[in-house]
């Protein structure tokens, strides 16, 4: 955990009064021209393809993903059962839960394990295509009834209608849209 912390974040963090000195002092809204890429400087390139040119960090940050449900469980952030007990209150095919980002579903399998009445058929996992495959060449049996979907995080959610969406490990209610300023950073 130490090493990625360092890598992803202590070098880009030093980068950062000229980041915004480069790109004035506004959130970034697509996946390039970050203060990651800018850091690692590759400004052209994003988080991944960052990753991709050093196999050794990506090991590193891969492991430290696989590991990070037993610092920062799922659990406990939020009363799931809730979700599970108002399921009816919704379109019966409303998805409960959208977790952006969500890897290989460790967050989710958490939560199913914490309230197996939730529908696990009403859950989606998004992360990108490489991910979702894995997930599937995986074939968790505690994940085969989870909706599995590729999806970009810089673009519009698809799943409209949910109960909640998570990022993270934190649960929050998210605008089903990205607010509607120019993607272009640079």
């Amino acid at each position: 955990m130490f090493w990625i912390r360092f890598d992803e974040g202590l070098v880009p963090y030093t980068r950062w009064p000229d980041f915004f000195r480069k790109y004035g002092w506004k959130e970034t809204v697509n996946d390039t021209h970050t203060p990651h890429g800018f850091g690692w400087n590759h400004p052209d390139k994003n988080f991944w393809e960052i990753m991709t040119l050093f196999p050794e960090r990506q090991t590193d940050f891969n492991q430290s993903m696989n590991t990070l449900d037993a610092i920062l469980p799922v659990r406990g952030m939020f009363e799931y059962k809730w979700i599970a007990e108002h399921a009816g209150d919704v379109e019966a095919d409303a998805p409960l839960i959208v977790d952006v980002g969500g890897g290989k579903g460790q967050a989710l399998k958490q939560i199913l394990e914490e309230v197996p009445s939730l529908p696990a058929e009403r859950l989606v996992l998004q992360d990108r295509a490489e991910v979702i495959e894995e997930v599937k060449t995986i074939d968790d049996p505690a994940l085969r009834p989870v909706q599995k979907m590729p999806h970009d995080f810089f673009t519009e959610q698809p799943v409209k209608g949910k109960s909640m969406e998570t990022k993270s490990h934190f649960s929050t209610p998210i605008p089903n849209k990205l607010p509607s300023t120019s993607r272009d950073t640079h």
